[in-house]
Protein backbone atom coordinates (compact mmCIF):
# COMPACT_ATOMS: atom_id res chain seq x y z
CA UNK A 1 0.00 0.00 0.00
CA UNK A 2 2.81 2.12 0.30
CA UNK A 3 4.10 4.21 2.72
CA UNK A 4 2.46 7.01 5.06
CA UNK A 5 4.53 9.91 3.71
CA UNK A 6 3.65 12.04 6.12
CA UNK A 7 5.45 9.73 8.84
CA UNK A 8 8.36 9.28 6.34
CA UNK A 9 11.86 10.77 6.37
CA UNK A 10 14.10 10.64 3.75
CA UNK A 11 17.68 9.39 4.86
CA UNK A 12 20.65 11.07 2.31
CA UNK A 13 24.31 10.67 1.30
CA UNK A 14 24.62 6.99 3.37
CA UNK A 15 27.85 5.72 2.66
CA UNK A 16 27.46 2.90 0.57
CA UNK A 17 28.52 0.55 3.52
CA UNK A 18 25.09 1.56 5.35
CA UNK A 19 23.16 -1.57 5.69
CA UNK A 20 19.26 -1.84 6.06
CA UNK A 21 20.19 -3.19 9.76
CA UNK A 22 22.62 -0.45 10.42
CA UNK A 23 19.73 1.65 9.97
CA UNK A 24 17.03 0.67 11.30
CA UNK A 25 19.17 0.24 14.11
CA UNK A 26 20.50 4.03 14.67
CA UNK A 27 16.72 5.47 13.45
CA UNK A 28 14.50 2.89 15.69
CA UNK A 29 15.43 4.57 19.01
CA UNK A 30 13.10 7.28 18.15
CA UNK A 31 10.64 5.05 17.74
CA UNK A 32 8.76 1.95 16.36
CA UNK A 33 9.56 2.08 13.06
CA UNK A 34 7.03 0.43 10.45
CA UNK A 35 9.12 0.63 6.93
CA UNK A 36 12.31 1.27 5.67
CA UNK A 37 13.43 1.05 2.23
CA UNK A 38 17.78 1.22 1.56
CA UNK A 39 17.53 2.49 -2.75
CA UNK A 40 19.44 0.11 -4.09
CA UNK A 41 20.61 -0.17 -7.61
CA UNK A 42 18.52 -2.82 -9.57
CA UNK A 43 20.26 -5.12 -11.89
CA UNK A 44 20.02 -2.63 -15.11
CA UNK A 45 21.61 0.27 -13.26
CA UNK A 46 18.55 2.39 -12.38
CA UNK A 47 17.14 3.32 -9.03
CA UNK A 48 14.40 1.28 -7.54
CA UNK A 49 13.87 -1.31 -4.67
CA UNK A 50 16.21 -4.52 -5.48
CA UNK A 51 15.24 -7.29 -3.76
CA UNK A 52 16.77 -7.66 0.04
CA UNK A 53 18.71 -10.89 -0.79
CA UNK A 54 20.95 -9.75 -2.76
CA UNK A 55 22.91 -7.94 -0.94
CA UNK A 56 25.20 -7.42 -4.00
CA UNK A 57 22.89 -4.75 -5.86
CA UNK A 58 24.76 -1.72 -4.58
CA UNK A 59 23.40 1.15 -2.46
CA UNK A 60 22.15 4.59 -4.17
CA UNK A 61 22.86 6.50 -0.79
CA UNK A 62 19.69 7.11 0.31
CA UNK A 63 16.72 5.42 2.07
CA UNK A 64 12.90 6.43 3.35
CA UNK A 65 12.16 5.75 6.88
CA UNK A 66 8.68 5.37 8.00
CA UNK A 67 7.75 5.61 11.56
CA UNK A 68 4.63 4.33 13.51
CA UNK A 69 3.95 7.63 14.88
CA UNK A 70 4.35 11.39 13.49
CA UNK A 71 5.81 12.58 16.95
CA UNK A 72 8.59 10.03 16.41
CA UNK A 73 9.55 11.23 13.05
CA UNK A 74 9.33 14.65 13.89
CA UNK A 75 11.71 13.63 16.60
CA UNK A 76 14.11 11.72 14.41
CA UNK A 77 14.14 14.37 12.30
CA UNK A 78 15.47 17.18 14.39
CA UNK A 79 17.92 14.80 16.32
CA UNK A 80 19.46 12.53 13.45
CA UNK A 81 20.01 15.48 11.06
CA UNK A 82 23.67 15.78 10.69
CA UNK A 83 24.30 12.65 12.82
CA UNK A 84 27.48 10.14 11.53
CA UNK A 85 27.11 6.68 10.02
CA UNK A 86 30.14 5.04 9.37
CA UNK A 87 32.37 8.49 8.92
CA UNK A 88 30.02 10.55 6.87
CA UNK A 89 27.19 13.18 8.10
CA UNK A 90 23.86 12.08 7.29
CA UNK A 91 20.98 14.33 5.72
CA UNK A 92 17.60 13.82 7.18
CA UNK A 93 14.77 15.52 5.73
CA UNK A 94 11.00 15.02 5.36
CA UNK A 95 9.83 13.39 2.97
CA UNK A 96 8.61 16.44 0.67
CA UNK A 97 8.05 14.61 -2.60
CA UNK A 98 4.85 13.64 -1.81
CA UNK A 99 3.50 16.35 0.67
CA UNK A 100 4.92 19.86 -0.58
CA UNK A 101 2.62 20.37 -3.46
CA UNK A 102 4.53 21.19 -7.17
CA UNK A 103 7.66 19.82 -4.68
CA UNK A 104 10.83 19.74 -7.41
CA UNK A 105 14.05 17.63 -5.91
CA UNK A 106 17.57 19.88 -5.93
CA UNK A 107 18.64 17.99 -8.94
CA UNK A 108 15.70 18.96 -10.83
CA UNK A 109 16.03 22.58 -9.69
CA UNK A 110 14.05 22.39 -6.97
CA UNK A 111 14.72 22.28 -3.04
CA UNK A 112 13.98 24.55 -0.60
CA UNK A 113 17.49 27.15 -1.27
CA UNK A 114 18.38 28.19 2.08
CA UNK A 115 16.98 25.84 4.80
CA UNK A 116 19.97 23.42 5.07
CA UNK A 117 23.50 24.79 5.42
CA UNK A 118 25.91 22.59 3.58
CA UNK A 119 28.52 22.58 1.07
CA UNK A 120 28.16 23.23 -2.86
CA UNK A 121 26.25 20.00 -4.29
Amino acid sequence: EGMNCYNALFVGRLAYEVTERKLLREFEVFGPIKDLKLVRETKTGEAGSADLTNPNTKSKGYAFVEYEHEEDMKRAYRAADGMKLEGREIVVDVERGHTVPNWLPRRLGGGLGGTRLGGND
